[in-house]
């Protein structure tokens, strides 16, 4: 039996429900494992003290202090919403971010399609993020989707990415600018009076323009992204 000593701050103690954990185990094994049985996906460990890293094999006696991530390198931005998180794939989709969704892809899918498409994942199970497929991942513990956001973005630092209402958030596709009159017999006539500009996914062909609603998505996004400068610690 070998004795081991987890010290977390207060980011990973929220997600281990503790700030520290004595464990005793039958036999060595690995840090990333003991830290995943006290509820810690890899993905949310950032620096470490008492160990080389997540891979090293404990053996008794080790004293280790672990500090959670706070930035990571977001790559070309692509990120993939498990089948909980539809409100956040359409909220990241708003401000321009590529991001994947559909509420019937199994585990092993996302894991596949992580993996093939070079995609963030971002779920909310911890038994999802344990698989060792995903090296890119992030663990939704919120249950607001406007904090989920706002957390993504933090995460990955997406600040100067962002472009609002530049993908549908129906299906992911890039939304583009559109002639009037070549959409104009699918225009209701009360917005054809008044609006002139318009825009239309080339994905789905979804027909959008800057209605009242706008004005209240705009001011939403402007209260996510200040959440999103603000230092969780």
């Amino acid at each position: 039996m070998i004795i081991i000593e987890l010290q977390f701050d207060p980011t990973l103690a929220r997600l281990a429900h503790t700030k520290c954990i004595h464990r005793t185990l039958p036999e060595p094994t690995s840090l990333k494992d003991a830290c995943a049985a006290a509820g810690i996906p890899s993905c949310e460990i950032g620096q470490i003290d008492g160990a080389g890293d997540l891979d090293v094999l404990l053996t008794g006696g080790e004293i280790v202090a672990l500090a959670a991530v706070r930035r990571v390198d977001a790559g070309d931005g692509r990120f993939l919403c498990d089948g909980h998180l539809g409100k956040l794939a359409r909220l990241l989709r708003t401000l321009g971010v590529d991001t994947t969704w559909n509420d019937a892809w199994t585990e092993p899918e996302i894991a596949r399609r992580s993996l093939n498409e070079g995609r963030i994942v971002l779920s909310g199970n911890r038994a999802l993020l344990k698989r060792a497929a995903l090296t890119r991942a992030m663990l939704i513990a919120d249950d607001d989707p406007d904090l989920q956001t706002a957390a993504v973005v933090r995460r990955f630092d997406l600040f100067d990415h962002l472009e609002p209402f530049g993908r549908c958030p129906l299906c992911n596709g890039e939304v583009e600018m559109v002639a009037k009159s070549d959409v104009a017999e699918r225009i209701p006539p009360r917005t054809a009076a008044w609006r002139d500009t318009y825009y239309v996914c080339a994905g789905c062909d979804q027909l959008y323009w800057e209605g009242t609603h706008v004005l209240a998505l705009r001011s939403r996004i402007d209260r996510i992204l200040a959440a999103a400068r603000k230092d969780p610690a």
